[in-house]
């Protein structure tokens, strides 16, 4: 079952990186009906949704897991979905598209709107 799990992960990971991204989210919606309490998939979805210009499947996606968040657990899952979305802005704005980095943290934004070093990220790339 690791096996199986670290294959499906890396094809996933590889889909996305070509930015196949239908074939990324088919092996994400999967492994959420698997695995319906990684948190970490929903997130990577969402992502994947917001990548296919799909903004409204990409907040329900990260949404649903928080509608089952106790108090103490929803700081925590909020934490990691912005780490997941900043990971990605950042490996967007490393390979230039700004564009694409831009509208990742106006999600960051949307989510954690206090998050000043995002704030000035987003001000750093419209300028460029």
């Amino acid at each position: 079952m690791i096996i199986d799990i670290y294959n499906w992960q890396n094809q996933a990971e590889e889909y996305f990186i070509e930015e196949n991204y239908l074939q990324a989210a088919k092996l994400y919606e999967q492994a959420i009906k698997i695995e319906p309490n990684t948190i970490s998939y929903y997130w990577r979805l969402g992502l994947i949704f917001l990548l296919q210009g799909q903004e409204e499947e990409a907040q329900m996606t990260w949404m649903l897991p928080m509608t089952e968040a106790d108090e103490e657990q929803l700081p925590t899952w909020i934490n990691e979905l912005v780490e997941s979305l900043q990971i990605e802005a950042e490996r967007r704005e490393t390979r230039e598209e700004y564009s694409i980095a831009w509208l990742i943290r106006q999600h960051i934004r949307e989510i954690n709107p206090s998050y000043i070093n995002n704030l000035l990220q987003i001000l750093i790339v419209s300028i460029k």
